[in-house]
């Protein structure tokens, strides 16, 4: 894997192995959309399956990588080891890591 990636401008991912958390709308889906692009293969997550199949099946259309969805709640441990482990087992390598993901931003803004 040669990736060097700059507001979502990769240079070469075509063997690239990324991990997005949260990686099914806004910037997450734009960071995501990069690497797709340039040929990595991309797990994103979301804890709602409606939107996670919707994100995978866009950015499936921009190839040549690909991208899975893995439907996970990020903010326990737990879920967090499970999605390691099955992108372990399937991949056996993660060269990219995007912690995107998070629902509390602005919540405690006063």
């Amino acid at each position: 894997c040669v990736c060097v990636c700059v507001c979502c401008v990769c240079v070469v991912c075509v063997y690239c192995v990324c991990v997005c958390a949260g990686g099914s709308r806004g910037i997450g889906f734009m960071i995501a959309s990069g690497y797709v692009r340039n040929g990595a293969t991309v797990y994103i997550s979301n804890r709602k399956q409606g939107q996670l199949d919707a994100a995978v099946s866009k950015l499936n259309a921009l190839g040549p990588g690909k991208a899975v969805g893995i439907r996970a709640d990020l903010s326990t441990n737990a879920e967090c080891e499970r999605v390691a482990k099955f992108v372990g087992d399937k991949e056996g390598k993660l060269d990219v890591l995007i912690n995107n993901a998070g629902t509390t931003w602005g919540a405690y803004s006063r």
